[in-house]
C-alpha cells in the first residue's frame, strides 16, 4: 500500500481524523500540556492547559497556526497584564469550562465575596482597564464576565451623571438627547 502523499489536502485530512483533546477540542497533536507565551514587552510565561482552556484566542491560535515550537504571541497584552490575567484564572483552575450566564440576570450566580471578584475589586483603575482590554483581546469568557460584574456592581445605585463623571464621559447632553440615550440602552 502505497504511503500517501505529503501535501497540504493531506496533513488537513489526518487533523481532521485526528482524535480531539477532551480539554481544549483541538486534534491531540495541537493541544500541549505547556505554552509558552511571549508578550509585548518580550516576557514570556508559561501557561498550562488550565488556562488554555480559558482563552479563545489562544485555543483558535493552536488549531490554526503551527505553534511547533509550543510558543505563541500576545501583540496587545503587556507581561504585568498576563500576570493579572493568570492571578485571576488561578482561582478557577479546579473548576469546569466556563459556560457563560444564559442572560443578564444570570449574573448573580458570580459571587461578590469569590476571592476573583475580590481580586479584581482591588486593582488599580488603570490595572483594571488594561485587563478588561486584555479579556477581550485574549477572547477570556469568564474573565468579561467578572470584569463586567465589577463595572456593574460598581455603577449601581449611582446617578448617570456620577457615573459619567467617574468615567470622565461628556455630561451636557439636551433632554431630547437623554432620552434617545435610554429609549437605546433599556434593558428589558
Amino acid at each position: 500500500m502505497a504511503a500517501e502523499p505529503q501535501t497540504a489536502q493531506g496533513d488537513a485530512r489526518r487533523i481532521e481524523d485526528e482524535e480531539l483533546d477532551e480539554e481544549l477540542g483541538i486534534p491531540k497533536s495541537k493541544a500541549p500540556e505547556l505554552l509558552t507565551l511571549r508578550c509585548k514587552d518580550d516576557v514570556t510565561t508559561q501557561v498550562d492547559k488550565k488556562f488554555i482552556r480559558e482563552s479563545q484566542l489562544i485555543i483558535d491560535s493552536l488549531q490554526f497556526s503551527d505553534a511547533s515550537d509550543n510558543e505563541l504571541p500576545l501583540t496587545h497584552v503587556t507581561s504585568a497584564t498576563l500576570n493579572n490575567v493568570i492571578k485571576f484564572m488561578k482561582y478557577f483552575e479546579n473548576e469546569k469550562k466556563y459556560a457563560k450566564p444564559a442572560n443578564f440576570h444570570d449574573f448573580d450566580r458570580l459571587a461578590d465575596d469569590h476571592p476573583a471578584t475580590v481580586f479584581l475589586a482591588g486593582l488599580s483603575s488603570d490595572d483594571m482597564g488594561d485587563l478588561v482590554n486584555a479579556a477581550s483581546y485574549m477572547q477570556t469568557d469568564r474573565l468579561i464576565d467578572y470584569c463586567l460584574l465589577i463595572a456593574i456592581r460598581a455603577t449601581h445605585g449611582r446617578t448617570v451623571h456620577e457615573i459619567r463623571a467617574e468615567l470622565m464621559l461628556p455630561d451636557n447632553y439636551s433632554e431630547e438627547e437623554e432620552k434617545a440615550f435610554r429609549d437605546r440602552h433599556t434593558v428589558p
